[in-house]
């Protein structure tokens, strides 16, 4: 499979970003509590057991609007974290949202069967300009990075893109391992036309033939049988998954620093997808990246929050000040669907 690279666009800035948590913080012993399967467990066996997995997967906290399996909302919504996260970054870009000519939502978890998050986002916010859905897993994010940048490189003066997901509404309760990684968040960037900031390159792929790897298999509209089956909650083959995700990661950021005439030495950060520090470290390995260089405080802070997720790492990587003006940043994620893109700054 040939990759589509695209770049560079200079002559950018990334005025403002910003992250939107639930307010309900969860250590992974209280996730493993609150869920059938961590419950079954005597209260020195789960606290040893979230120990393990924290070593493990570099995880420590999460955020949850919902406990998994249990329908009712304990916090905000898809849409509601998405308007909060972009009213932050319009609040640190010192601009309204009248200034915003786009506005790209990328989720797999919307608040609702019809209409779009973004439409939502833009009532909440009084956004008079298009905005739209982007779906494509975790990976939704660059997709909009890449739509964003091709509008202000056609004119546009300012596009936010948006990540949002609730995963805590669909993971199943029963997956210890996705009880404590997935997790709720939103994020957001509002990039700007006029500025030293290049997008040198990016890249965007998927393969509909891997898409049962991870999917929700219910049928819409929702079924009384398919619901009692636990149809709307994330399932697939985790193993196959697990072993393709480093591959794609590859494939992404080798066609993005060849694009842009760069080797992995030249990476000042590689700020990815927070998911879990085992496989990020497998794909630094795996391309050349220096272990140093990967930025990962996102997973103990959040967990995977979807497609907010490597937009969260960046601001986070701003808002800490590792990443500063003139730094080299690959980004890169990988969803379901399957997806997987890359992208390489400039800033």
């Amino acid at each position: 499979m040939t990759a589509r690279v695209y770049g560079p666009i200079a002559d950018l800035c990334i005025e403002g970003s910003a992250i939107a948590l639930p307010p309900r913080r969860l250590s992974t012993e209280a996730a493993l509590a609150s869920v059938a399967a961590g419950q079954r467990m005597d209260a020195e066996r789960r606290a040893y057991v979230a120990e393990q997995l924290d070593a493990m997967l570099g995880t420590a906290s999460r955020h949850w609007s919902y406990t998994p399996g249990d329908p009712t909302p304990h916090g905000p919504h898809t849409a509601q974290l998405a308007a909060q996260a972009l009213g932050a970054a319009l609040e640190r870009a010192r601009c309204g949202a009248e200034a915003l000519d786009m506005v790209l939502v990328a989720t797999s978890t919307p608040h609702r069967y019809t209409g779009t998050v973004a439409s939502a986002v833009s009532e909440a916010l009084e956004v008079h300009a298009p905005c739209v859905d982007v779906r494509a897993g975790c990976s939704s994010g660059l997709f909009a990075l890449g739509q964003a940048a091709l509008a202000l490189s056609a004119g546009a003066e300012r596009v936010a893109i948006v990540g949002a997901d609730t995963f805590s509404a669909v993971v199943p309760p029963a997956h210890r391992l996705g009880v404590s990684v997935m997790a709720d968040g939103a994020a957001a960037l509002i990039l700007k036309r006029g500025g030293s900031t290049t997008l040198d390159a990016w890249t965007f792929e998927t393969d509909g033939a891997q898409a049962h790897l991870v999917s929700t298999p219910g049928p819409m509209p929702p079924r009384a049988d398919a619901l009692r089956e636990g149809l709307y909650m994330l399932d697939g083959q985790l193993d196959a998954l697990d072993a393709l995700v480093p591959e794609r990661y590859a494939q992404a950021i080798r066609a993005v620093l060849e694009r842009a005439g760069q080797g992995p030495e030249t990476i000042d950060w590689f700020v990815p997808h927070q998911t879990t520090l085992p496989s990020l470290q497998k794909v630094c390995e795996g391309v050349g990246i220096a272990p140093e260089r990967l930025w990962t405080r996102g997973i103990a802070a959040h967990g995977n929050i979807g497609a907010a997720g490597w937009i969260a790492a960046l601001s986070g990587a701003l808002e800490c000040g590792d990443v500063r003006p003139g730094h080299r940043v690959l980004s890169a994620s990988v969803g379901g669907g399957m997806s997987w893109g890359a992208a390489l700054w400039t800033l």
